[in-house]
């Protein structure tokens, strides 16, 4: 064999055998940053630093997934309060492969996956219409692997939707431990009257103005009245009477006059608005081309 074969057989092997010798070390170096990550999370956890546990538990899942690192972070998510969050890394951690939970870990587990439960409530909603949009706290809900709610303690909204129907709302008090139905029926749009016209607020309000301003006008009449009666008395007196107060009768009858004609002028004028503007202002489902409409002031209308 030549010097030059033997050179290239020597240099093969010495290739080899680094090749060899360089994944055990890779791998001691892959072990031991995974055992330092769990150390670490450990130990943050004893010292109550949960966010931070949590962070390093992640990491070494990463690393290396298995049941362990999934109870791990169960446990921090469960002393950060969220429930949620812990229910599921619990239950993956105990149907995981890899390093199982058995004996002891496996129990304490379950205990902290019932206490996890505990303090969440878990939901079915269902709405009829079927098709209609839900949301949950005024977001769309999400669903656990078995298509249910899972609500944190305190309150909570239901609403659903559905075009044509009026929206249903519930308040719900998530107190722990709940595993309920909701139903959500919502009741179809009434239909308007008035030939599509429903009266508008400020029309309402006119006519109501309209109206006080009538009774105005009654009490000023009976005033008027009153006062004339008065005046004409005054001017013929019985016999061994006279009168004295002539001029104030006077003042007060047409003070009543004024009243009387300024209580009218305001009641035909909101009659005249309110009318006006249900004809101009139609409410909800009434026809946008609405045609001419007439009254005893004249005629308006939308083209």
């Amino acid at each position: 064999m030549g010097t030059a074969a033997r050179l290239t057989r020597t240099l093969g092997v010495a290739l080899a055998l680094t090749a060899l010798s360089a994944a055990p070390a890779h791998a001691q170096r892959f072990d031991q940053t995974y055992r330092n990550l769990v150390r670490e999370a450990v130990s943050e956890f004893g010292a109550g630093n949960w966010a931070e546990a949590r962070a390093l538990f992640t990491r070494a899942h990463e690393l290396s997934p298995n049941a362990r690192t999934l109870r791990g972070m169960g446990m921090c998510a469960f002393e950060l309060r969220d429930y949620e969050e812990a229910i599921s890394l619990l239950e993956a951690s105990l149907v995981a492969e890899t390093q199982p939970l058995d004996g002891r870990l496996r129990r304490e587990t379950e205990e902290l996956l019932l206490r996890a439960r505990s303090y969440i409530g878990s939901f079915t909603v269902v709405t009829s219409p079927p098709d209609a949009s839900l949301l949950v706290d005024d977001a769309p809900p999400a669903l656990d692997e078995e298509g249910r709610i899972v609500l944190p303690l305190g309150e909570h909204t239901f609403e659903a939707r559905a075009p044509g129907f009026v929206s249903e709302l519930r308040r719900i008090t998530v107190r722990g431990g709940e595993s309920l139905e909701v139903t959500l029926t919502l009741a179809p749009v009434p239909e308007t009257s008035n030939d599509g016209r429903i009266l508008p607020d400020v029309a309402l309000g006119l006519l109501a103005g309209a109206a006080g301003a009538l009774v105005f006008d009654v009490y000023a009449i009976a005033w008027l009245v009153e006062r004339e009666g008065q005046i004409g008395t005054c001017r013929a007196p019985p016999e061994g009477f006279t009168c004295g107060n002539m001029g104030t009768l006077e003042d007060q009858r047409d003070a009543a006059l004024a009243s009387l004609v300024i209580a009218t002028i305001v009641t035909v004028g909101l009659t005249a608005a309110g009318l006006l503007y249900w004809v101009l202002e139609p409410g909800e489902g009434a026809p946008e081309d609405a045609a001419l409409a007439c009254g005893p002031l004249g005629c308006a209308g939308r083209f």
